[in-house]
C-alpha cells in the first residue's frame, strides 16, 4: 500500500511559497532601468521578514489548537439536586367561559416540619406563601427573600412552630396584619380586651424575627410569669376564653393590596392543636380563627370586597366534626359524642390560673377509660394520642360551652369553599388521589386503626356533586403521610363574601388549578423521604381567578 501524502498545513504552504517569492521575477515587460542592487536586497529582506512573522503566527495558532484538542472537554455545570420530587399543576375542568377575565393568583401552603428545605417554596414561586412550623428564620429568610418579600411572622419565643406569610413584592403591597394567641381570645363576645396584636398597617412587631414576634400588650398575658390569675379581670377572661387545654397555638392574617389593579386579598394561616382526642379544643380554635378573620376583613371598608382565604394545617380530617362545622354540615351522633367527651379541662389550664397547682395522681377512672378504648398495658404514657388524660370535668368558672354555642361561634359558614374539595374533583385523571378513595379507616404504624363513622362510610360516593364537595370527598387523599399516621390535615379555604355588602354582581373567585398530589407508591413507607418530600406534610397550592 502506498503512503498517503500528508495534507500541507498553513505553515508548510508559507514555506513552499517562500523560495518562489524571493527568486522568481514577476511577469511583465522588462524594465529599461535596472534597479540598484542595494534596493533589491532591501526589498527582499523586508518581504522575508514579513513572511517570517506570518509563519510564526501560524505556528503559534497551530500549537494552541493542538493543545486545546488534547485537553478533555469542559463538563457541563451540574445543577444541584432538588432533594424533592416536583409536582405538576393540573387545570380544573368544566369551568364556564366568562366575558370578563380574572387575575390569576397563586397560593401555596405547607407545614414544613421546622427544618425542611425552603428551596421547595422558591421552586413553585407562588404569589402568596403561607408556612407552618417555621423554626429557623435565620436559615429560611435568606432563601425565601430571593423570590418573596415583606414577610410576616408570629410565634412564641419559648415555643417553636411559628407561622409565616410571604408575598411577591412585585404583585402586592402589604397594608395590614394581625396576630392571634388562641389560648387568650374569648370564645364568646366579652368586654375583656383581647391580648392579641392587631394593626391595619404593617407592624414592626410582626416582622420576621427569631424572637417572640407578638408585641406585648400593656397587661401581662396568661403565659407570663407576672400574670396574676386572682384579679377579677383575669377570672372574667378565663371564663370568656372557654379554654379546655393550653396549647399556645397562634394564627396570623395579612391584608395584601394589588399593585397593578384595584382590590386585594386577605390571607390567614394557622396550625391548630394536634391531639386527635381533644376535639372540643380544636373546634374552639377553628371557630375563633374564622370569626377573627371575618372581623379583620369587615373592620376596613376597603377590604370588605376582597377575597378572604384561610390556609394551613388545621389538624382535622373531612370525616371529623371540625371540618363539618366549617362546612356548615350537621354532625352525626358519633361526632357529637367526640365533642362531648373532650369538653373537659386539662391540667395545663389549671396550672395557668393557679400558681400553686399540684397535679393529682392518675386515678382509677382514667385506667377504666383506657380499658374501654382497648389500651391494656397499663402504661398510659405510651398512648398519648388515644385518650385524654390529666383532665377533669368543667366548672362554671371554666366557661366551656355546649354544642349550640359552638355552632354559633362559627357564624355563617354555608358559603365556605375549599380549593381541593371543589377543583380537584373536576379532574378525572386524579381519581385515586381523592379523600373518598381512601379505605374507611385511618391505619397507624402501631397496629391499630381508627374506624370511620358508619354513617359517613355509607354515604361515600353518593349524593349530588355539591354534597360530595361539602363533605370533602375530593380533598387530597393524604396531606400527611408518615410511618405512624396517614391523614388529610391541610386545606385552602375561601370564605363567603362579607354580609356587610349587598350581593356581589361580578363573578366570584374560582379555583382554576391545583398542584397534583403524589400517588400512594411514591409515598413508600412514609414521609419525610429523600428526593420525594422533605416534610411529613405535602404542600397544597392553587391558582385562583380573581375578578
Amino acid at each position: 500500500m502506498s503512503d498517503c501524502p500528508t495534507p500541507p498545513t498553513a505553515a508548510s504552504f508559507l514555506l513552499d511559497e517562500l523560495p518562489s517569492r524571493l527568486s522568481t521575477p514577476s511577469p511583465g515587460p522588462p524594465s529599461t532601468t535596472p534597479a540598484p542592487a542595494d534596493d533589491a536586497t532591501a526589498q527582499s529582506a523586508a518581504f522575508k521578514k514579513s513572511l517570517s512573522r506570518e509563519l510564526k503566527a501560524a505556528q503559534k495558532a497551530e500549537r494552541k489548537a493542538a493543545a486545546k484538542a488534547a485537553r478533555p472537554p469542559t463538563p457541563e455545570p451540574v445543577a444541584k439536586p432538588l432533594l424533592f420530587l416536583p409536582r405538576e399543576w393540573v387545570e380544573a375542568e368544566g369551568l364556564e367561559k366568562l366575558e370578563v377575565e380574572g387575575r390569576r393568583t397563586t397560593f401555596f401552603t405547607w407545614n414544613m416540619l421546622a427544618q425542611a428545605l425552603v428551596r421547595k417554596v422558591a421552586h413553585y414561586n407562588s404569589d402568596i406563601v403561607v408556612l407552618q412550623e417555621v423554626d429557623r428564620l435565620e436559615d429560611h429568610l435568606p432563601v425565601l427573600n430571593k423570590t418573596h418579600s415583606h414577610t410576616s411572622y408570629i410565634g412564641y419565643k419559648d415555643k417553636k412552630h411559628g407561622l409565616l406569610i410571604a408575598h411577591k413584592d412585585s404583585v402586592f403591597e402589604k397594608v395590614g396584619e394581625r396576630g392571634l394567641r388562641l389560648d387568650e381570645l374569648p370564645i364568646v363576645d366579652s368586654p375583656t380586651p383581647s391580648t392579641s396584636t392587631s394593626s391595619s398597617s404593617p407592624s414592626p412587631s410582626l416582622q420576621p424575627s427569631t424572637e417572640d414576634s407578638i408585641s406585648r400588650p400593656p397587661s401581662p398575658t396568661i403565659h407570663d410569669e407576672s400574670y396574676d390569675p386572682t384579679t377579677p379581670e383575669a377570672k372574667l377572661a378565663r371564663r370568656a376564653a372557654g379554654l379546655s387545654r393550653s396549647t399556645r397555638n397562634v394564627a396570623l392574617m395579612v391584608a395584601l393590596k394589588f399593585k397593578d389593579r384595584e382590590g386585594g386579598v386577605l390571607i390567614a394561616t394557622t396550625h391548630l392543636f394536634w391531639h386527635p382526642q381533644h376535639v372540643y379544643e380544636r373546634a374552639r380554635q377553628t371557630g375563633i380563627v374564622l370569626r377573627e378573620l371575618r372581623r379583620f376583613r369587615d373592620e376596613n371598608e376597603e377590604w370588605l370586597s376582597w377575597p378572604t382565604f384561610l390556609a394551613g394545617d388545621l389538624n382535622t380530617q373531612p370525616r371529623e366534626s371540625t371540618y363539618r362545622l366549617v362546612m356548615g354540615l350537621p354532625l352525626t351522633e358519633a361526632q357529637i359524642g367526640d365533642i362531648a367527651r373532650s369538653t373537659v379541662v386539662h391540667q395545663s389550664v389549671d396550672k395557668l390560673h393557679d400558681k400553686g397547682y399540684v397535679a393529682p395522681p392518675e386515678d382509677e377512672a382514667a385506667k377504666r377509660k383506657a380499658d374501654a378504648q382497648g389500651i391494656h398495658d397499663g402504661n398510659l404514657s405510651q398512648h398519648p394520642d388515644r385518650i385524654i388524660t390529666s383532665a377533669r370535668p368543667g366548672e362554671d368558672a371554666d366557661g366551656l360551652i355546649d354544642l349550640d354555642a359552638l355552632k354559633e361561634l362559627y357564624g355563617e359558614v354555608s358559603g365556605i369553599r375549599s380549593a381541593y374539595g371543589e377543583a380537584y374533583g373536576t379532574i378525572p385523571s386524579e381519581e385515586g388521589r381523592w379523600y373518598v378513595d381512601r379505605p374507611p379507616e385511618v391505619a397507624s404504624g402501631s397496629g391499630w386503626a381508627v374506624p370511620e363513622d358508619p354513617e359517613v362510610v355509607k354515604k361515600r360516593k353518593q349524593g349530588t356533586r355539591e354534597e360530595c364537595i361539602r363533605r370533602g370527598d375530593f380533598e387530597p387523599k393524604w396531606s400527611n403521610f408518615t410511618p405512624l399516621w396517614r391523614c388529610t390535615l391541610d386545606y385552602i379555604f375561601l370564605l363567603p363574601p362579607s354580609t356587610l355588602l349587598p350581593p356581589p354582581t361580578k363573578p366570584q373567585p374560582r379555583f382554576a388549578a391545583v398542584l397534583r398530589m403524589h400517588d400512594d407508591v411514591t409515598y413508600g413507607r412514609g414521609l419525610p423521604k429523600m428526593y420525594v418530600e422533605p416534610s411529613d406534610h405535602v404542600a397544597l397550592a392553587t391558582a385562583v381567578e380573581i375578578f
